[in-house]
Order: structure tokens, then sequence, then C-alpha cells
């Protein structure tokens, strides 16, 4: 009897499709890190069985969460806003079975910094005509670096930091596609190690580059994108702990694409949803608080934010429209400190002026609230620059004479302050928060078009 037990052993190890042991994950600790600066997370048990790792929380977070498969360790980079967050690591096996830890991450207030001031902008060179920025730790040193989408030389342009607020002279660069204008940063493969996703308007499609030791990057994947790809974002639409992208169309008529990740670096085929013609900007959030991604689309044609619920199987509704004034980009931020997520537009027009929008947490907004700020608004992010737990906005303006990048203290009632500006390059297209040198306070990562590179702004507490 001895012999047939040890035969059936051999045949559930040898048959396909036989039953196989899942994934594990060791625990990890509750940790708690300063506003948009850098930790790693050790668990108390290295992986096993484990083909990849992904890592989540809610929407409300805009930092990057990773975590290596092979050791375990969660690298978290630019963590913000500041609150609490349930962050879950989910580990994968060959055969797709799962195993899921969840630990607590709390991001804390920076110290009061007042008057808000930045030193002058240090200007760093990248490729031809940069159009968006993004943080990153590409090279897993805990410092945070900058990518950059060149529209007019179809590359990646890769700044690595130095941790003291300095970024390398000459950037390396990474070809992605046909008018790379937008990307963004995530973990597709689930090694540990930080990718991007390049939307590339001319060529139609999506490039995908997956990270590699020090800060390199393979040769591109490209996936079909549909029309005129404008911006890209990350989420999980089909809740299945796997990285997907929602691609906006700067097309008319407009749509939205979601393509679906499989958790090894490739998408599947666009599945498209309306959205407004000559759209733009994507945000990625959870109006109505049922736990699954919605969607935020500027949109010219009609004027105004189009609103697309997602099911969570990766489908989304019909877009509502909230009117604003020709928007140019949206972010997601809690202005009123109700716990709901409110969304701001920059709109490109002169006079400028950004839209407050206040949520009620099932789906709905108000009507749009216009603060004046500098002429040809491009982009928006949301920070907490003086240090009072109430959240901020930066804003990224084009004026044609005096480039700047405006700061709007925010009140926690959803009100903003006059914009105090700081110059820029020229022609300011994208804004993107972080802490480059370590402070504890939030600094400005702004890429210019017309001038072709990126101006890095310090928060400087000196004048307190």
């Amino acid at each position: 009897m001895t012999w047939l037990v040890g035969f059936l052993f051999a045949v559930a190890i040898l048959v396909p499709g036989a039953a196989v042991a899942s994934p594990i994950l060791g625990n990890y600790p509750d940790t708690s890190l300063s506003l948009s600066t850098d930790t790693t997370v050790t668990p108390d048990a290295a992986p096993v069985d484990t083909n990849g790792i992904n890592v989540s929380t809610s929407t409300d977070f805009k930092g990057t969460l990773v975590a290596d498969r092979v050791t375990g360790v969660l690298r978290v980079t630019d963590a913000h806003p500041a609150g609490t967050y349930t962050v879950t690591v989910t580990a994968f096996d060959r055969n797709g079975a799962t195993a899921s830890k969840t630990l607590t991450l709390t991001i804390t207030t920076p110290v009061t910094c007042l008057p808000v001031s930045f030193a002058s902008a240090v200007n760093y060179t990248t490729g031809s005509f940069p159009q968006s920025v993004a943080v990153g730790d590409f090279n897993g040193d805990g410092k945070q670096d900058l990518a950059v989408a060149d529209v007019g030389s179809d590359v990646v342009a890769i700044l690595l930091g130095d941790g003291a607020g300095n970024f390398n002279r000459y950037p390396r660069l990474f070809l992605a596609g046909d008018n790379a204008q937008f990307l963004a940063v995530g973990d597709f493969n689930g090694d540990g190690k930080q990718d991007l996703a390049v939307a590339n308007r001319d060529a139609g499609t999506v490039s995908i580059l997956l990270g590699k030791a020090r800060g390199n990057f393979g040769l591109p994947a490209h996936f079909t994108g549909n029309l005129a790809p404008q911006s890209v974002a990350v989420g999980d639409f089909n809740g299945d702990s796997k990285q997907d992208l929602a691609v906006v169309q700067n097309s008319a008529p407009g749509s939205v694409s979601i393509l679906l990740g499989d958790g090894r670096g490739k998408f599947g085929r666009p599945t498209n949803f309306s959205a407004g013609s000559n759209s733009g900007e994507i945000a990625v959030g959870d109006f109505n608080r049922d736990g699954k991604q919605d969607l935020a689309i500027t949109s010219i044609f009609p004027n105004g934010l189009e609103i697309l619920l997602g099911d969570g199987t990766g489908k989304f509704s019909a877009p509502t429209t909230l009117p604003t004034d020709f928007p140019d980009s949206v972010s997601v931020g809690d202005f009123n400190g109700d716990g709901k997520q409110d969304l701001v537009a920059a709109n490109y027009g002169a006079p400028g002026t950004v839209s407050i929008l206040l949520g009620d947490g099932a789906g709905n907004f108000s009507p749009a609230t216009n603060i004046t700020v500098d002429n040809y608004p491009n982009a928006v992010a949301v920070g907490d620059f003086n240090g009072d737990g109430k959240q901020d906005l930066a804003v990224a303006n084009s004026t044609g004479r005096d480039n700047n990048a405006s700061i709007l203290l925010g009140d926690g009632t959803g009100n903003f302050g006059p914009p105090v500006s700081f110059r820029v390059g020229d022609y300011p297209g994208f804004i993107a928060v972080g802490d480059f040198n370590g402070d504890g306070t939030q600094d400005l990562a702004v890429a210019n078009g017309s001038s072709d590179d990126v101006s890095i702004l310090l928060r400087d507490c000196s004048a307190q």
C-alpha cells in the first residue's frame, strides 16, 4: 500500500492541472512615514512559490507601491497625501493561485512651514518638448527619480536623483513611440521594479517599458491604444489585483480605452467606452465609494469633466458631464475634509482658472467653483505645502511671458487663497509633487515644453 501512496503523490506532481500549493507571503508590520517620503517594509518571511506580487490600496493614495517577488520587500515611493491606508500585498504563482497580506500605512503631515516659498528653479535638460513628468525610484536606492515623456524625440528621459535635491545632468534616454505624450508608473510584471506606460499620440499605441536593474529599462513593447492616445493612468479596473491601463483618446468622437493586464507585463486588446471629444488627461478615483475604480476625464466637447463609474469588471457607465471651462488637467483630492473625493481641474484660458468640484460620495459633484490663477494653466497637482494638514494646489501656468508654478493654499473647507507664483522654464505643461531632498516637505517638478527641460523647485523653509 505504501508504494501506491508514493505513486499517487508523484502523479499529483507530474500531471498538468493537478492541485499545487498556493503561494505563501510573510506578515508585514504596520508602518508610518512622512509626507512624500520613501521607505521599505520587510516581511517576517520571504515569499514561497511566488511568481509575481502586486500591491494596492485606495485610490486616495498617489504614491507608488511595489514589492520584490523574491524577498517580498515592499518599496513605498513619494507617499502622499497624508492619511491612513490599508495596503494589500497579493502574491501570484504560475497557475494563478493567490495569497494576500495587509498592513496599515500611515502618512504623517509635515512640519508647519510658513510662508510658502521655494528656492529658485534649477533646470535639467531632457529630450525635445517634454510633455509630462512622473516621480519614481527606478534604481531602487530609496531616492526619488524622475521619468519624463518627450513628445519631440519619442523617448522617455530618466533623471536619477541623489536624495539631496539634485539630478544627473545628462538623462538616460529610452525609446518609446511616435509622439511620446504622457507616462505613468506601475509594476506590470510584479517583479518589484518600477515600470512605465507611455501614451504615444501619433503611433496610436501604449509602450510598456519594464524596469531593469540600476535604473535601466527594456525595449518597449507596444500595445494598441486606438486612435490618438493623449494620456494614460494605472488602475485595477476588473478587481483581479493585476494592474490595468486606462488610455484617453484625443479624437472625435472621443473614448477611453481599457487595457486589462495579465500581471506578467502584457495587456489585452482595448475595450472602448465613450468620452468627450478632444479629451486630455485622466484621473482614477472611487467617487461613489463602492470599492470599484472610476474615471474623471477632461473634455473640450462637451466642455467639462466626464465622470465614468466603474462596475468592477472592467466596464464603465456612460459619461456624466460636469461643466467647467476648457479643462486641460484633472486631479483628485479631499478639499473639505469630509472623507469624500473631490476634483480640481485646470482650465486652459486667459485669464486661467481652476475649478473645484466637491463630491458627495455617491458619484455626484457640486457645480464648479472657479478660482483665478495666471494665464493658460496646463496642469494641476495636489499637495500640502504649508504643513497644516489641509490640501493645497500647485498649478503650472504657461503665461507666455512669466511662466510659473502657482501655489494656492486650502483652508480645509473647499476654499483656496490667492495664488503665489514661482518662475519655471518655458511653456510648463505638467507638474508633479515629491520630496527630492528628503527634508519632509513637498517639492515640485515641472516639465517645460519649449525650453526642453524640467524645473526642480525645492521647498524653502529658511524664511520661517
